[in-house]
Order: C-alpha cells, then sequence, then structure tokens
C-alpha cells in the first residue's frame, strides 16, 4: 500500500510529463488502493495506444466489478472476449474471469461453459492446481459428479503434490458417494466436509511443507553454498521439520471423534501422504 501510495505521489506531481506506461502504473496504483473511479479515470486516456490499449480496457473490465457488480463487469469482459484475438496473452483471464462472474450470480450453466474454455485454451500450458479445484468444486455443487470426480483427479494424478492434493482426494469420496445415493447421503456428507475442513487444510499443509523440505535438503547438498548460504538453508530445513512435527501431531489430535467413513477415507489420504514422504526422501 505503501509502494502504491508513492507512485500515486510521483505521478500526479508528473502528470504532464507521464508516458503510457507512466499511466498504466498510476491506474494499477490506484486500483490496487481501492480507489477504482480514479483508478478507471487514468486507464481512459489511453484506451487506444497500440501497447497498452487493450489492456486499460481490462482494467476498466475490473474496475467495473468493484464500482457496478458483477454484471457490468460480465459486460465488458464479454465484449474484451469478443475484440481479443485468441493469442491475446490476457485472453485465458478473461474467460476465466467470466466463469467467475457467472457462478457469483448463480448462473452455473453459463459459468460452467466458461470453466471448460478456459480448460480447452489452457491445457496445452498446464493448469494451476488451484484452477482445477475451481473447477471441480463448480461441477460437484451443481451434482456434476462425473465430471467433478474428473478434475479432482487432475489434481491427484501429478507426480508432484500441491496443497490441494488432500481436499481433492477427499472430495472424490465424497462425490463417488453422491453418485450412489444423493438423497440419502448428502445431509450427512455436508456435516462430514464441514466438520473435517480443518483436518483437510492440516494435511494439505503436511503436503506443502513436504515438498519445501525436499527443496531444501538438495540444497543442502549443494558443495557450491558458501558457508552464509549452507548456514541460513540449513535453519530454513530446521523450522520446516520443526512445523512439519507440529503438523503431524496436529493431525493425529483431529482424527479423534471423526465418524468411521470420512475417518476411512482421510487415513487413507494420509496413507498416500506417507507413501509420497517416502518417495522423494
Amino acid at each position: 500500500t505503501e509502494e502504491n501510495q508513492k507512485l500515486i505521489d510521483i505521478f500526479s506531481r508528473l502528470s504532464g510529463e507521464n508516458t503510457v506506461k507512466h499511466k498504466f502504473w498510476l491506474g494499477n496504483a490506484y486500483f490496487n488502493m481501492g480507489r477504482y473511479n480514479e483508478s478507471s479515470n487514468v486507464f481512459k486516456t489511453f484506451t487506444k495506444d497500440p501497447e497498452f490499449g487493450f489492456k486499460a480496457k481490462l482494467m476498466l473490465a475490473l474496475n467495473s466489478y468493484f464500482t457496478q457488480g458483477a454484471e457490468s463487469a460480465i459486460d465488458y469482459f464479454t465484449l474484451l472476449m469478443d475484440i481479443a484475438p485468441p493469442d491475446e496473452p490476457d485472453f485465458s483471464f478473461i474467460i476465466l474471469s467470466l466463469a467467475r462472474l457467472y457462478s457469483e450470480i448463480d448462473k452455473d450453466d453459463i459459468a460452467l461453459i466458461y470453466y471448460e474454455q478456459y480448460v480447452i485454451h489452457e491445457q496445452q500450458y498446464g493448469i494451476e492446481d488451484e484452477v482445477l479445484f475451481e473447477i471441480a468444486t463448480a461441477y460437484n455443487n451443481n451434482q456434476k459428479f462425473d465430471q467433478a470426480i474428473l478434475y479432482f483427479f487432475k489434481i491427484t494424478e501429478k507426480p508432484r503434490k500441491s496443497e490441494y492434493f488432500a481436499s481433492a482426494k477427499f472430495y472424490i469420496a465424497v462425490a463417488e458417494l453422491n453418485k450412489g445415493d444423493f438423497e440419502g447421503a448428502q445431509s450427512g456428507i455436508n456435516d462430514m466436509i464441514y466438520q473435517n475442513q480443518l483436518l483437510m487444510e492440516t494435511i494439505n499443509q503436511k503436503y506443502y511443507l513436504l515438498d519445501k523440505y525436499s527443496v531444501l535438503r538438495k540444497k543442502l547438498m549443494d558443495t557450491n553454498l558458501s558457508e552464509q548460504e549452507f548456514t541460513e538453508t540449513k535453519t530454513k530445513l530446521y523450522q520446516v521439520e520443526k512445523a512439519l512435527n507440529t503438523t503431524n501431531r496436529l493431525v493425529q489430535d483431529l482424527y479423534l471423534g471423526l465418524n468411521p467413513y470420512s475417518l476411512k477415507v482421510l487415513e487413507s489420504v494420509e496413507a498416500e501422504y506417507l507413501s509420497y514422504s517416502d518417495m522423494i526422501d
């Protein structure tokens, strides 16, 4: 926030000398400060610029969400999608924004269409687990369990585990149960998800810490490290080891009192975590 305010102060004093790039930075600084109307006023001045014009329009779309709401932002992003070439660097962001905006106004069928378009556009580059989890959850919430499982599997089948792995494994089991007896299982499943959210988050944290531990340990074996770098890496490794031990104890405490089904599912997730741990040791 302090850096943004400094940019605003500097560029405001140089108002007559600002380049388009400077204006772009100024508009972003206003945006980051939550001053959306002032941000829009800046971006409107260079929407026809050959280099920054499209980015200016994109920021106007984002500003409209905060000043006029989701439906106004949908109008902006739809227009941008119509005029943007497919090789536009921000094209996938436009598609994903439309999916999220339609989801926000409860037009889930349209949202899912845009999510699928995003997947088609981005699959050659690889999709982040955060977005895969978002898409899977959207399908799950709309009782499209086969599609939900497909996207949860895209997370769990990756060789490198992310912080979304445990939750994805858990929700696969939930979706499978829903497929078998939706009417009878829905209430109990909702309770189970609520009760075990902390446990899933904790297991996710274990994967994050384990991956960090592996990276630091490999770095420690680098013979080219200076004495200072070696000491700093060793200290970080020790801190991660402590955090892992604390997380392990918390997981064991959280297992107490779980209902039999959720305990079985989460213990299987924990077993896979241990298998992954052995694999990278």
